[in-house]
């Protein structure tokens, strides 16, 4: 859906407008660029009071509950996957094209997690925001693409939620 960072800013005022916000942070720190989930959400539980935030690392079904609990309109799950793009590519997909796709590197339990929410939570929009990683490698550190994208799409979210 998106190429650049502007269309991304674009594509997440369509997809928020105003409405009541939880963000999902998936992945796991421990490699890489998959961390970029959860770290994203947990540089945003700094700056954002009035979004639910969820730091799910790799088992987002542990937290089906609380983000239930938090009724949103929109839930943003925030995932490093696949794209066959450049390192740190934003891409916005709708729930509903991610099982087809198989993008994630989380891709089983995704499915599950959001078919559950879905039956949960009628009414929930529900968008992946993925990230192309570079290297996901067990003991590797973010890589300098994707903490530059990482940055600016941390100030697009801020800019739009707070």
């Amino acid at each position: 859906m998106e190429e650049t960072l502007s269309d991304v800013k674009s594509e997440l005022i369509k997809c928020v407008n105003g409405k009541k916000v939880a963000i999902v942070g998936i992945g796991n720190l421990e490699k890489g660029d998959d961390g970029f989930g959860v770290l994203l959400t947990e540089r945003l539980k700094t700056r954002l009071k009035n979004t639910a935030l969820f730091e799910c690392g790799t088992a987002p079904e542990n937290y089906l509950g609380p983000i239930i609990r938090s009724n949103p309109q929109v839930l943003l799950v925030l995932d490093a996957a696949n794209l066959r793009a450049e390192p740190g590519h934003v891409h916005i997909l709708e729930a509903k094209e991610i099982a087809d796709l198989g993008l994630s590197t989380h891709d089983s339990s995704l499915n599950l997690f959001i078919k559950f929410l879905r039956h949960e939570l009628k009414e929930v929009d529900i968008f992946l925001v993925c990230m192309q990683p570079k290297n996901t490698d067990f003991g590797k550190c973010i890589s300098k693409e994707l903490e530059k994208h990482l940055s600016e799409l941390e100030k697009i979210l801020v800019e739009m939620l707070s």
